[in-house]
C-alpha cells in the first residue's frame, strides 16, 4: 500500500509504542489493489506475532474503492470478492487467536 516503512520498522515502531505503555489500535484493509496471497498472510501473521503488544485491532475492512481516489476500482469489495473472504479469515483467524479487536469497527464501511 506504499506506506514508507519496512516491516522491520513497523515491528520496532510497536515495539517503541509498547515500550512506552502507549495505548494504540491498528486499523487494517485486505483485499488492497495489488495484494497477493502471500501479502495477506503476511499481514496476518505479523498482527498474531505481535498481538501481546498491539492493544487492539481498531478496524478491519475490505479494501473499498472511493471517487477521486488513484487506486484501481475494479479491486472494490463490491467487485472483488476476495477482498471480502480476507476479511472474514482475518476476522476467524483474529478471534482464534484472541487478538484483541473492537467490534463495532469489524467491516464497517461495508454497505448495508
Amino acid at each position: 500500500m506504499n506506506k514508507g516503512f519496512t516491516v522491520e520498522e513497523a515491528h520496532r515502531f510497536f515495539d517503541n509504542l509498547h515500550t512506552a505503555d502507549l495505548f494504540f489500535g491498528v486499523s487494517i484493509i485486505v483485499g488492497y489493489p495489488g495484494e497477493t496471497g502471500v501479502d495477506f498472510q503476511n499481514t496476518l501473521d505479523f498482527i498474531i506475532q505481535r498481538k501481546d503488544i498491539i492493544p487492539q485491532i481498531a478496524q478491519i475492512n475490505p479494501f473499498t474503492y472511493y471517487d477521486g481516489t488513484s487506486a484501481d476500482k475494479t479491486a472494490d469489495y463490491r467487485a472483488n470478492p476476495t477482498a471480502l473472504k480476507r476479511m472474514e479469515l482475518f476476522v476467524r483467524e483474529m478471534k482464534r487467536h484472541k487478538i484483541k479487536h473492537t467490534n463495532a469497527f469489524i467491516g464497517n464501511l461495508i454497505e448495508k
